[in-house]
C-alpha cells in the first residue's frame, strides 16, 4: 500500500513540474493569468500526497490532527521556498515583480489545494495504517 502512495505522489510531482516547464516555456502565465492559481492549488495537492507517501514509510502511527497540521506546515514550507525561488529568478532576470499580495495569495492557494487533498485522504482513510 505504501508504494502505491509513493507512485501517486511521484506522478503528481512529475506532472506538476512538467506542466510548469511547458507553461513557463510558452509564457502562458502571462497569457492566462489565473493559471498560476491552479498551479499553486495543484502544488499544494501534490505536496500532501508526498507527505502521505512519506508518512506510510514512517514506523509510528500519528493521530489524524497531527498528520493534518504537519502536512499543512509542510505545504507552507514548500510553498515559501517556491516563492523564494520565484523571487530569485525575477532578480536574476532583473525583473522586479515582487508583490506581497501575490505571494500571500499563492500560499493561500497552496493551502486550498492541500485542504482538498487532506479532505480526500481523511474521507477515504488513506492516512490510516
Amino acid at each position: 500500500m505504501k508504494y502505491k502512495f509513493l507512485l501517486v505522489a511521484s506522478f503528481l510531482v512529475f506532472t506538476l513540474f512538467s506542466l510548469h516547464a511547458y507553461v513557463e516555456a510558452n509564457k502562458l502565465y502571462f497569457a492566462i493569468p489565473w493559471f498560476d492559481i491552479v498551479m499553486h492549488m495543484f502544488g499544494g495537492f501534490a505536496v500532501v500526497f508526498g507527505c502521505l507517501a512519506t508518512y506510510h514509510f514512517y514506523p509510528r502511527k500519528v493521530d489524524t490532527l497531527s498528520f493534518c497540521i504537519g502536512t499543512l506546515l509542510a505545504v507552507l514550507v514548500v510553498g515559501s521556498f517556491w516563492e523564494l525561488y520565484e523571487i530569485t529568478l525575477d532578480n536574476l532576470a532583473q525583473v522586479n515583480r515582487f508583490d506581497l499580495v501575490d505571494m500571500t495569495s499563492d500560499l493561500i492557494n497552496d493551502v486550498i489545494g492541500a485542504a482538498l487533498a487532506l479532505f480526500i485522504i481523511i474521507t477515504k482513510k488513506y492516512h490510516e495504517k
